[in-house]
């Protein structure tokens, strides 16, 4: 064999292994990525995700199913920096790295933590009963009630569990709320207003408390849960 045909048989060699390379590649492009709460095993759904594959001409929006699953494209980065935000305020936000090479990553973000309201000179003490999408009450499950407009100075979350009648109690200062809770169809909330007076009640879809915060405020308060959508 000449040098010539030898030449021409490395070019088409290396051609073909850079071919299968860009092939390969392109195959490993797709990472499928599940959000899952601190148990490690549950998925978060409606989840948004941004991913910055370091230009930001590339960056991608997604928001996790059901499942708490996402599928990125494209990404072509050997670090992507990804941020995990929930709409809905039952989880911290997270921001972390990963490679697009990986055929799958996971992400776990943590329950926001509890804050005790109890001692709030301005709270009012309040019993809630709360009802699920169809009606009936909620038993013994997580409920996260959060302010509805949240700020450095306002973001305070309880999580409470409901007992064996969907009843809970707490102490909320007037304002604004979201009673949130997870399950397997995603996301469901109501919203919530505490008052001082009747006439700070406005008309709407919101059920409203008037609790003055000196006193103690006993009766029970039925909270009728709808599916929610991302804003």
């Amino acid at each position: 064999m000449s040098k010539v045909s030898s030449w021409a048989l490395l070019l088409a060699v290396a051609m073909w292994l850079g071919g299968v390379d860009r092939v390969v590649y392109a195959q490993n492009s797709s990472t499928a990525i599940r959000v899952l709460n601190a148990s490690g095993v549950e998925g978060i759904s409606g989840v948004v995700l941004l991913i910055n594959p370091g230009d930001a001409r590339s960056s991608q929006a997604l928001v996790t199913n059901a499942q708490g699953e996402a599928m990125a494209h494209g990404l072509h980065c050997e670090i992507c920096v990804i941020s995990a935000l929930d709409p809905h305020g039952l989880f911290a936000d997270q921001t972390t790295e990963f490679a697009s090479s990986n055929p799958s990553f996971r992400l776990v973000m943590q329950t926001r933590p509890l804050i005790d309201t109890v001692g709030d000179p301005k709270a009012a003490s309040l019993e809630l009963v709360i009802h699920g999408t169809n009606g009936e009450p909620i038993l013994r499950h997580d409920v996260a009630i959060r302010p509805l407009v949240m700020a450095m100075g306002n973001n305070r979350i309880s999580i409470l569990k409901t007992d064996q009648t969907g009843r809970l109690s707490i102490q909320l200062s007037a304002g604004d709320y979201v009673v949130a809770v997870l399950n397997e169809g995603g996301p469901s909330e109501a919203r919530l207003k505490v008052a001082t007076s009747k006439e700070q009640c406005s008309i709407g879809t919101a059920a409203c408390i008037v609790a003055p915060p000196s006193s103690r405020y006993t009766k029970p308060v039925t909270l009728q849960l709808a599916s929610a959508g991302l804003p």
